[in-house]
């Protein structure tokens, strides 16, 4: 689909206010720290020039490159490109920093040779200063610079890949006043320093409001999300209170409409284990992703829906990726406070991430490891595996840290709705949850015991018994199990 009738020129932005250098210290002083005492990037990575060593060669190269180590090639993936060879299109997502927009490159600058090839430019948001400060200008830059030099190295089919920067020095892209070549009216910038990176057509949480809760509407009559009769929709299996009461008041009903519903079609059972395979296959390609960086020494910090995206390629294939690298961070050896090798701990900074799938050691800002992005992918998968929503939606800031964090409640998995499941799936989401790091199993196990509950799914099975009769002692119990479990090992403050 041709959607260029609907970019501009650069030129119909407004110009970017001017700035002061001394504004940028703070992203300079950030990449120079960044491959200090780094195993991940090259010295060269902190020279302003980097981007400008891409060979022909490299710059062209696919965004599905391979995911062989990043860390033995020096050379950046991406070159650099001038605002006058973008057309900008419609705002696709804004953050906290920055800005993204649809976009494409002219023709004789475009990697794949084609202008109609769609891109997401990411830029600060050029109303930053003014609604949050100059902090936060300088906080955004340095962040936008920061994850540039990572993606440059990384390489892998399930990480957002980068195919360009702007080309010029932070003081050119944000028009200081003490540079020059920034003060002649038609050499105002208008994005600042950006980034031009694959184009994303949708992500993991539209797709699971979107798609896979209206999938199984569709296969069952009811969303997994609401239950029969029930006057709190919102409620979900760790809400506590009148609410929980509530739901559980409606749950014997909900359970003989799904008994008789399996008895009734036995393709029910079967259909759901499809649309669950679909769904773990998501999450295994984002722990490919999540094993590589971890093979290069990096931790995420950030893992959610809202940070899996899904691109295709020149053949139509869909890949999901991982994207919005601003948080992430190489465990360093001068970090290391305890432990050596997989028991290493590393004093990094607290309170990173979205709150919900923050893990209990980085919200009370102790020393942590690999594992904190394992107890993240915990709390994506079950969200993926049972469509019951937001994960503690509802919760506030200090309920989640008594309930969720210190008290190790979570929400119960052994409901009669996912009798479908794979044996092991519900043990992987509850080992993956740990309150305790330690308990946590490192990504190569989480990977190994996902293919197994894929193949599982998908390899037939003589006389399985996919769905239990429901009884009244089989309902009592079901009502008992959502009592929240409480791990005894949490953490403490």
């Amino acid at each position: 689909m041709n959607n260029t009738t609907s970019t501009s020129s650069i030129d119909t932005l407004p110009t970017l206010p001017l700035h002061s250098s001394n504004e940028l210290h703070l992203a300079e002083r950030s990449i120079k720290s960044l491959v200090r005492g780094s195993a991940f990037f090259p010295p060269q990575a902190a020279d302003k020039d980097w981007f400008k060593r891409t060979s022909t060669a490299s710059s062209s190269s696919s965004s599905s490159s391979s995911s062989s180590s990043s860390s033995s090639c020096p050379m950046p993936s991406a070159t650099t490109l001038c605002e006058d060879d973008i057309r900008i299109g419609k705002l696709i997502g804004r953050g906290g920093f920055c800005e993204v927009r649809l976009g494409y490159v002219n023709d004789d600058r475009s990697s794949c040779n084609n202008s109609n090839q769609q891109y997401a430019i990411k830029f600060l948001s050029p109303k930053i200063e003014k609604k949050k400060g100059q902090k936060a200008f300088c906080r955004g830059a340095a962040d936008l610079a920061i994850e540039a030099r990572f993606l440059s190295l990384l390489r892998h089919d399930n990480i957002i890949h980068l195919h360009y920067v702007s080309a010029g020095s932070f003081e050119e892209n944000y028009n200081c006043l003490d540079t020059q070549h920034s003060l002649r009216n038609n050499n105002l910038h208008h994005l600042g320093y950006f980034i031009v990176l694959d184009y994303l057509h949708d992500t993991l949480y539209k797709r699971i409001k979107e798609r896979y809760i209206p999938d199984v509407e569709m296969i069952t009559g009811k969303s997994p999300t609401k239950h029969e009769c029930s006057t709190c929709i919102g409620s979900q299996h760790y809400s506590i209170g009148t609410q929980q009461r509530r739901w559980l008041d409606n749950l014997p009903q909900w359970l003989h409409h799904q008994a008789a519903l399996t008895k009734s079609n036995g393709n029910v059972v079967q259909a759901m284990r499809s649309l669950l395979v679909k769904r773990l296959e998501v999450i295994r390609s984002v722990a490919s992703a999540v094993k590589y960086l971890h093979e290069q020494h990096v931790i995420f910090r950030d893992i959610k829906p809202d940070n899996i995206g899904f691109y295709y390629t020149s053949t139509g294939e869909e890949i999901p990726k991982l994207f919005d690298f601003g948080l992430v961070k190489e465990l360093k050896k001068k970090n290391r406070v305890t432990g050596y090798g997989e028991n290493a701990l590393y004093k990094l900074t607290g309170k990173t991430g979205s709150r919900r799938y923050m893990s209990p050691e980085v919200a009370f800002c102790h020393a942590y490891d690999y594992k904190a992005d394992i107890y993240s992918l915990g709390i994506l998968l079950y969200e993926v595996a049972t469509l019951v929503g937001t994960v503690f939606e509802g919760y506030t800031y200090h309920s989640h840290e008594f309930e969720i964090l210190r008290r190790g409640c979570r929400p119960c998995l052994n409901l009669k709705e996912y009798n479908y499941w794979p044996k092991d799936l519900a043990y992987l989401i509850d080992d993956c949850w740990r309150g305790e790091l330690r308990d946590r199993p490192n990504i190569n196990k989480v990977i190994e015991r996902l293919d197994m509950s894929i193949d599982e799914l998908t390899t037939p099975v003589q006389k399985r018994e996919l769905c239990q009769k429901v009884t009244p002692r089989s309902i009592i119990t079901s009502i008992s199990s959502l009592q929240l479990r409480k791990n005894i090992n949490a953490p403490q403050a």
